[in-house]
């Protein structure tokens, strides 16, 4: 299952909570732009296509998926993230 995770202002149905842009969300958005390792943890509303049952998909959500071209079979619309460490990793 891949998973998204998207900013509260881009979705619809649009969430009941706002993004909060605290320190560790800041530290996570300098690291996007570095080779980094990032490891946080995140709150927010998980919005799933399928749930398993009986070892099969069973839709629970219309369209065929999200982002880009459709390809997440869920998505997190990201409210809080905390606990960020960030580790350099190096580009080969």
């Amino acid at each position: 299952m891949t998973i998204g995770l998207e900013f509260p202002g881009n979705v619809k149905p649009n969430p009941q909570f706002d993004l909060i842009r605290d320190e560790s969300f800041q530290k996570y958005a300098e690291a996007l732009d570095k080779p980094m390792r990032i490891e946080a943890t995140i709150e927010g509303r998980f919005d799933p296509v399928f749930i398993w049952r009986n070892h099969k998909r069973e839709r629970v959500a219309e369209g065929k998926g999200y982002g880009k071209k459709h390809y997440e079979d869920a998505r997190i619309v990201l409210q809080k993230m905390s606990d960020v460490v960030t580790k350099y990793m190096p580009r080969k």
